[in-house]
């Protein structure tokens, strides 16, 4: 009865306007501890040298649920500045507080309020554990690592008095936790959770780090089906802070003339770019458990800013930058190492190898020895994946690795004759499905736009012979296929193939055109 009486006075309390409630919470909050002080069987002295011990039954739950339900709406997080609210909070039953804490996380959410404070966010982590993990077994009040709330404030708001607060279908068999979650409600409350990472923000960058490590200190209990969900906005929000870390330590001061001026301001932040950098590896090595091949793109993008940091290091005089270019190097082979023990199916292992080969384009700044080893055990992954079509897109994209920059750049890495082995092997392959389907023809296709694009690029060892050959080739299949009639196959794949094919002859003859390229590309026969 006095849980009901409160839940009506906070009720009405709440459908008043916010000046007005600001005002009454403060003799609501009293009157709310006087009423629960007040309960039959409390002895109401401070100190009880007697705890008294009692269970609440099903209706004093629900009405404690909604009574802290209640200002959720109105006041959001503010509800942690009245007194004994976290308090009152643990005496429900794990399921009872996993209910409270989703309706504080939407309410949360759509107030968009920014949480700025280390101490609130550590008790808001504590109060929505039912979120976070599973209840724990060994703890019959499913209060694990929630003490903290327990010690001083209960012993004043309930006189000394131990509160158990277990249902009564709750003494018969204790929730098992995630176990007992739908998967749905998983989702939702995941969600949830990961729109609450977003909402961590400091213009200090140091406090920054401090709030996401401590929000990793409480997601990282969740097991795999939760950290599926909440390692990846806490990596992505280290990512946003790693871009303002390193605006600080490595700024890229510009004149109006376009000369860098040496008189940036000193770093003075104790979080710096390779502490960040730890910080997300660490993250995403939670993640490979759950989603490994999310965690292997993650891993990638880390690697691309770690050489990112590297590059701008390198520019402010920093000795230390080739760390930078280790750690892309250390990342990339925990990549290697997820890819080759856990993923298998085919389809994974096509889009991995694209991402491979993207992120290594996109760093540029590893060591001669590192990037000829990530290169070629990439390669090699291509030669070795089970369908012919894949490896045949992935040979032909691999040729890229070997050679890249412009031809007068000496500082990038070239390896001509590794190209044309790439397009070779391409090739052969590209036999093989062409005889088995005449609708493959557009992998020629595909390999004579990369022969096309290493010409012009000035590969030594790529001549308008090989080009000419080809073109012939591909003429030779075309006209195969036109013989025989479409209607035998797959009429708009053969159609999409014929485009590309007109289109990169189109841009043969335009070179030839061109005074600047005329004498190259006039030797080629199209």
């Amino acid at each position: 009865n006095c849980l009901a009486i409160c839940e009506a006075f906070l009720r009405r309390t709440t459908n008043a306007k916010m000046k007005q409630y600001q005002q009454k919470q403060q003799n609501g909050k009293g009157e709310g501890t006087a009423l629960i002080l007040q309960m039959p069987g409390h002895d109401n002295t401070p100190a009880s040298s007697k705890p008294l011990s009692f269970w609440l039954d099903e209706a004093a739950i629900d009405a404690l649920e909604k009574l802290l339900s209640i200002p959720l709406e109105s006041l959001a997080l503010k509800v942690l500045e009245l007194d004994h609210y976290s308090s009152l909070l643990m005496f429900l039953p794990w399921e009872n507080r996993r209910h409270v804490s989703i309706i504080m996380l939407k309410a949360l959410g759509d107030s968009g309020q920014a949480l700025q404070d280390i101490d609130l966010i550590q008790e808001l982590f504590a109060i929505i554990a039912p979120l976070l993990r599973d209840e724990d077994k060994g703890n019959d009040d499913g209060m694990k690592d929630d003490s903290s709330f327990m010690s001083g404030n209960h012993s004043e708001l309930f006189g000394g008095a131990s509160v158990a607060s277990m249902s009564i279908a709750d003494q018969s068999e204790i929730q098992g936790g995630r176990n007992n979650v739908p998967i749905i409600h998983l989702h939702e409350e995941q969600h949830l959770v990961a729109k609450l990472v977003h909402l961590l923000h400091h213009d200090d960058t140091d406090i920054n780090f401090e709030m996401l490590t401590v929000a990793r200190s409480h997601l990282s209990s969740g097991g795999p089906e939760r950290l599926a969900y909440t390692m990846v906005p806490l990596a992505f929000a280290a990512l946003r802070l790693l871009r303002r870390v390193l605006q600080l330590e490595f700024p890229a001061t510009v004149q109006d003339n376009g000369d860098e001026s040496g008189d940036a301001p000193a770093f003075a932040k104790s979080t710096d770019c390779r502490q960040v950098l730890g910080f997300l590896q660490q993250t995403v090595a939670m993640l490979g458990g759950s989603d490994t091949e999310l965690a292997i793109k993650l891993f990638m993008q880390i690697a691309i800013a770690s050489d990112n940091c590297g590059v701008l290091a390198k520019a402010n005089g920093v000795s230390s930058h080739s760390s930078f270019s280790s750690l892309a190097y250390e990342l990339m082979a925990q990549a290697f190492l997820l890819y080759e023990d856990e993923i298998s199916d085919s389809k994974a292992q096509l889009r991995i190898l694209v991402t491979i080969i993207g992120t290594m384009l996109a760093c540029g700044n590893f060591s001669k020895d590192d990037y000829e080893a990530l290169i070629t055990k990439t390669a090699q992954y291509a030669a070795k994946l089970l369908k012919k079509p894949d490896q045949c897109k992935m040979v032909t994209l691999c040729s890229h690795l070997f050679y890249t920059g412009e031809h007068d750049d000496m500082s990038t890495y070239k390896k001509p004759q590794r190209v044309l082995e790439c397009l070779q092997r391409a090739l052969k392959i590209a036999d093989a499905c062409t005889m088995a389907s005449p609708t493959n023809v557009h992998f020629f296709v595909d390999i004579l736009d990369r022969y096309v694009f290493f010409f012009e690029k000035e590969n030594p060892v790529i001549t308008h012979k090989f080009i000419s050959g080809l073109v012939a080739l591909i003429n030779e299949h075309m006209e195969n296929i036109e013989s025989m009639g479409r209607g035998s196959y797959d009429s708009s794949a053969i159609m999409a193939a014929q485009a590309q094919y007109r289109q990169i002859l189109q841009h043969i003859h335009r070179k030839k055109a061109d005074s600047e390229f005329a004498q190259r590309f006039g030797a080629i026969n199209c």
